[in-house]
């Protein structure tokens, strides 16, 4: 995959599509395009780059692992500042599975984090399942971010929808 180096602007937004079907073949390809979206990005602390590279490990698998189909694109948009950042993560999903992230979101907020992680945590170890949601729960246990989500306009005629998953925050300071 090219990627494009950043501006030397204040403020810098890119964008990349993956298709599910190329990473599902070979899952290095998350880490990939990972690794080519940091590194195109002005970071210029270990930390910082440390923190969006998992960021966006997290969002893509999950992206590429609701998708509806592997055919359909998953948009990754990145928005960066001197103080902070924002990534988008799009794609398409049942409506059904659209919905449940929405909610489970949410609800991310309406508990402290920390108490949220441990419990899922628990749960996880006493009955593993493939979708644990530890990874996201992690993310917002392990930096200063804020997590969201919204549905794009959802079509009568289909049972697919859009959904964009976005993490903002602050750079770490380094250590």
């Amino acid at each position: 995959m090219q990627l494009a180096p950043a501006s030397e602007s204040l403020v810098t937004r890119q964008s990349w599509i993956v298709y599910p079907h190329q990473v599902k073949q070979e899952w290095v390809v998350c880490g990939q395009t990972v690794d080519g979206v940091v590194d195109a990005l002005p970071l210029v602390t270990q930390e910082s780059q440390l923190m969006m590279a998992s960021i966006l490990n997290e969002l893509i698998e999950n992206a590429v692992k609701y998708s509806a189909s592997d055919a359909l694109p998953v948009r990754i948009q990145v928005t960066h500042r001197p103080q902070g950042f924002c990534t988008h993560i799009t794609n398409w999903c049942t409506k059904y599975q659209g919905k449940r992230t929405l909610n489970w979101i949410r609800g991310i907020h309406a508990t402290p984090i920390g108490e949220q992680y441990i419990k899922q945590l628990w749960r996880s170890a006493v009955s593993p399942t493939p979708q644990s949601k530890l990874g996201l729960l992690g993310i917002c246990h392990d930096y200063p971010v804020q997590l969201n989500a919204r549905l794009g306009r959802i079509p009568v005629y289909t049972d697919l929808c859009q959904i964009t998953v976005s993490v903002g925050g602050d750079w770490i300071a380094p250590q």
